[in-house]
């Protein structure tokens, strides 16, 4: 029997930064990459790693995005991906976020990845002989 991910929304990848603020004990910040987004959270890489069950503030900015994508967040899972150096994957869930920013990235994304694909399915000819 296969293992199946239970999830609420679709995932989009998303190329994006991400400054992160943490709220426990021992606030620090630091910064991350954006891999993908949905309309309930996100997942990140990073050099630093949160704790699970955590409180995050973050600031996004994405190139589709005219401003920054503030929101808070609860850390749901850490995944170390380390070999030599710290490296980790982190999945969050909004608590706190403008979700029609949140939608508009994620429509934003959708355009792209269809245009992508529309684009592999089509010969385009520069130069058209006669």
């Amino acid at each position: 029997m296969g293992v199946f991910e239970k999830r609420a929304f679709e995932r989009f990848n998303c190329d994006g930064r991400i400054a992160v603020k943490t709220e426990n004990g021992s606030a620090r910040s630091f910064e991350a990459l954006l891999e993908n987004i949905s309309f309930g959270g996100l997942r990140m890489f990073a050099n630093e790693k949160c704790a699970m069950d955590s409180v995050i503030e973050l600031e996004l900015s994405a190139p589709a995005l005219a401003g920054p994508l503030w929101a808070k967040a609860k850390i749901r899972y850490v995944l170390d991906l380390s070999q030599q150096r710290s490296f980790f994957t982190m999945g969050m869930e909004f608590l706190e976020t403008n979700k029609d920013l949140v939608l508009y990235l994620i429509k934003r994304q959708q355009l792209k990845n269809k245009h992508l694909e529309t684009r592999k399915k089509t010969r385009h000819l520069d130069f058209i002989p006669y």
